[in-house]
């Protein structure tokens, strides 16, 4: 198994020192975007962080993955053989009949008021992770929810 940081690692590594149109280079980088929007649930807030890139690029370059996978283009397979061997994911379809997978469609929210105090912690907990407030809370509860269960 993989975690989003391992991600983030990797396009460290593989990223060029200057900007590039070059699909050598946007073929690996659209997959791993791709694999932490869709298997991390990462934000395009977020990745466009990550990735140096505008968020309407995000937007456009998390689709692209499956679409090439699907027909199995020669150039973005030859591209992403390293990423693919390393981080394995099926993507879900970009159709959006097919898309309504359960596994995609918010099940549950929740609507909380924080007191001044508690939410100015949740800032600066976001800030300082880097992270949108809402993945931030999610992944606060979720490490909250282990522990109990433990």
């Amino acid at each position: 198994m993989y975690t989003p940081e391992d991600i983030i690692n990797h396009w460290n590594k593989i990223k060029p020192p200057i900007r590039t149109r070059k699909r050598v280079t946007l073929d690996p980088r659209n997959y791993l975007l791709a694999v932490a929007y869709y298997k991390f649930g990462m934000t395009e807030i977020e990745l466009e962080k990550i990735f140096d890139i505008d968020r309407s690029s995000v937007n456009h370059s998390k689709k692209i993955p499956y679409d090439l996978i699907s027909i199995k283009e020669s150039v973005f397979m030859r591209h992403t053989i390293e990423v693919r061997e390393l981080f394995p994911y099926e993507f879900p379809s970009n159709d959006k009949e097919e898309r309504l997978d359960e596994r995609y469609v918010r099940k549950h929210a929740y609507t909380v008021n924080f007191d001044k105090k508690t939410y100015q912690k949740i800032k600066a907990y976001s800030k300082v992770k880097e992270l949108d407030p809402r993945t931030a809370l999610r992944n606060l509860i979720q490490k909250a929810l282990a522990l109990w269960e433990e």
